[in-house]
């Protein structure tokens, strides 16, 4: 269910966003198309799609903000793998980023078990795609459906083939 987001809203940023990747998509195609891992790597980080919520087990500090026991906290792994401090251009999806150590999976003791399984098929939902549907576009007046919550992300996308 992790790989669904990065692959859907990946469909929406390649037709809406980046003009680069419309006017010369090839390069980038190519790229994908070879299981260029750096590219997976960027999707996952721009359209993480995974937050978690915690109950405060003692009272302490996150930043600047006191919490209390039985307070509900949400780790916001889309909002850390857009911070600024830690990416350059981090509101970009650049598919050739080498630096980029996301948290799309959470980190240490709270990594997803399951996030071998999720890179393998985002790697292989978006080489099928390319090779099957190469042109696409999103059909301009329709609506994207969203889902949020937990697992937050466009759950329909109406496309133009």
């Amino acid at each position: 269910m992790t790989a669904v987001p990065p692959v859907n809203d990946w469909t929406i940023d390649w037709d809406h966003h980046d003009p680069q990747w419309v006017d010369n998509p090839f390069p980038i195609w190519d790229e994908l198309r070879s299981g260029c891992p750096v590219a997976h790597t960027e999707f996952l980080r721009a359209f993480a799609s995974v937050s978690l919520w915690r109950t405060v087990a003692q009272h302490g500090t996150i930043g600047e903000t006191d919490v209390e026991e039985g307070d509900t906290v949400m780790m916001a792994f889309p909002a850390a793998c857009r911070d600024p401090d830690v990416f350059e251009n981090a509101d970009q999806v650049i598919i050739d980023r080498h630096l980029n150590r996301h948290v799309a999976f959470g980190a240490g003791i709270h990594r997803c078990l399951g996030s071998d399984l999720a890179r393998l098929e985002l790697n292989i939902a978006i080489e099928i795609w390319l090779r099957h549907l190469p042109m696409f576009e999103l059909v301009p007046s329709a609506d994207v459906t969203w889902a949020e919550g937990a697992i937050r992300g466009p759950r329909a996308i109406p496309v133009r083939l």
